[in-house]
């Protein structure tokens, strides 16, 4: 077993920058001197800019502006950086005791998010023997990139909405998991003041909540069930026989036999590809993503809206988007694009959003000056990767891949992917009455991904790879045809809504199908 060490940090501080410990959460980031080697892939890889390499060591120059976007932990590789997250001080972080005595089980799961412990739940009611492995230290601890705000897209997964109480009838599961908000808006905010019509269809709307809670109801119906939690195991590989997976291998060196594994490892899906899943499909973009978030204390309507186009806040600044999501908290977000999995910004993240908050007026034209002089409630951030499609085969011989692993734009959303996992989770249970955990007995896992559910994915994918693909006076010309569509009614609404809108659009923009036929052709 390894042992971590806290490294040394000071507390000089840009001037732009949060001048602040994250009031909520606080990261500490660990090192294994022994094993370091000074090569800075962790340096180029911070969006904060708070590391160093000093003596041919890693350094933390300044540990309470860390995002906690785990780049560091994720891309060293001598496994020589751990990240924990938790309240103010390191000393109060629980790391929950691991079950006892686990060498072997029937079902392994890798990573406590919604679409592993949708399929923990449903193998465990069936009396499975579920471990699922969780990096960090306890339940009551997040790595979510927004801020802790739950949010579904309508259509995808059903869903009933009862005051604060979430049934889910297709999962057979029903949680309070503090869904609060409807969101009614999903808009795109363009250059020069331009945007889109964002009502949702009449009869439609998506749901909002607190993210946290809802993961933490998931952790707690697995382990009334039967399933054991594993937190502070970070799985770093797969175990193998012929073309079989049988188990999985923690980075303490211990290794778990199991009869099938689940992979729900995230967007990066590092355990997936070790495992053989074909993840990359040719990966366009890797994105950094920085949110403040506030509490929205004047009850401000829910919604989501993307900020695209003129975003140069300032010179050699890499492509962006902001977004701005509201539920019962005010969430502002900035992401920026590279080719590359290295941060290409100049300067830190935080700048940035400091920036878009006190100068982007389409920001204002949401919030007014609800955040003027107010601390954030919350830092936080994350990586992600953006590729050219998703990937429709998920199983593999005594494997499967499960929720943001193998989606294009790495964001299946939280209800969607609850529905993965237990989706899964039947077939696995299915496989098990016939001991039979083949590919060929895992393959109805694949069902799960519709036309429907791709093309919502798809379009996400698009919102966020605008600004990315086209240049400032394309994104102009681009929002000129979209302030006459309907974006939720595009993707959601039925044959006739739909039909009604694009009838409208056509009329309104038949000139300009003309004059600007390539970003008429990207528009479809």
């Amino acid at each position: 077993m390894i042992k971590l060490y806290p490294t040394q940090h000071n507390t000089a501080l840009g001037r732009y920058y949060i001048n602040s410990r994250n009031l909520v959460e606080y990261m500490k980031i660990l090192t294994d001197k022994k094993r370091c080697k000074g090569c800075g892939l962790c340096v180029k890889v911070c969006p904060q800019m708070i590391l160093e390499v000093v003596d041919k060591k890693m350094r933390v120059m300044d540990e309470s502006r860390c995002m906690g976007c785990f780049g560091c932990e994720d891309e060293c590789k001598e496994g020589a950086v751990r990240l924990l997250r938790g309240p103010q001080s390191i000393s109060r972080i629980h790391i929950e005791p691991p079950p006892a005595n686990i060498k072997k089980c029937d079902v392994a799961i890798v990573g406590a998010g919604p679409s592993g412990l949708g399929a923990a739940i449903t193998c465990a009611k069936a009396g499975l023997d579920v471990v699922v492995f969780e990096r960090l230290p306890n339940r009551k601890i997040s790595h979510h990139s927004d801020g802790g705000v739950l949010f579904t897209f309508p259509g995808i997964t059903s869903i009933e909405f009862d005051g604060k109480k979430v049934a889910f009838p297709e999962l057979d599961i029903s949680l309070d998991a503090r869904f609060t908000k409807k969101c009614e808006y999903l808009g795109l905010l363009g250059p020069g003041g331009l945007g889109t019509k964002n009502d949702f269809p009449e009869g439609l709307y998506a749901l909002a909540g607190n993210k946290d809670g809802f993961i933490e109801a998931l952790v707690n119906e697995a382990e009334n069930n039967g399933a054991r939690i594993w937190f502070n195991a970070k799985v770093i590989d797969v175990l193998k026989e012929d073309d079989r997976i049988t188990g999985i291998k923690l980075s303490t060196g211990e290794e778990i036999q199991s009869k099938v594994v689940v992979a729900a490892d995230g967007v990066f899906a590092k355990i997936s590809e070790k495992a053989g899943m074909q993840i990359s499909h040719n990966d366009l973009w890797y994105a950094s993503v920085l949110a403040f978030e506030y509490d929205n204390t004047e009850n401000l309507p829910g919604g989501l809206y993307y900020l695209n186009g003129d975003m140069e806040l300032e010179k050699d600044m890499p492509v962006a988007f902001g977004g701005l999501g509201i539920t019962e908290v005010i969430h502002v977000l900035i992401a920026f694009f590279s080719r590359k999995n290295t941060y290409p910004a100049p300067k830190p993240m935080d700048y940035y959003v400091q920036k878009m908050l006190e100068d982007d007026e389409r920001i204002k034209k949401v919030l007014g000056d609800r955040l003027k002089g107010v601390r954030p409630k919350m830092v936080t951030g994350c990586r992600a990767v953006l590729r050219g499609k998703s990937n429709e085969d998920t199983v593999g011989n005594g494997v499967i891949s499960v929720g943001d692993a193998w989606v294009d734009d790495g964001e299946i959303g939280n209800v969607p992917a609850l529905g993965n996992g237990v989706h899964a989770g039947r077939i696995i249970v299915e496989a098990s009455r016939k001991n039979d955990f083949s590919k060929q007995a895992l393959r109805p896992v694949n069902n799960f991904i519709t036309k429907r559910l791709l093309k919502a994915l798809s379009k996400n994918k698009d919102l966020k790879l605008l600004c990315a693909r086209y240049s400032e006076e394309e994104m102009k010309q681009m929002f000129l045809f979209m302030q006459h569509m309907n974006y939720p009614i595009m993707m959601f609404g039925n044959p006739m809504q739909q039909g009604i809108m694009f009838s409208k659009f056509m009329v309104r923009n038949l000139f300009r199908f003309f004059k600007y036929p390539k970003i008429a052709r990207a528009l479809f």
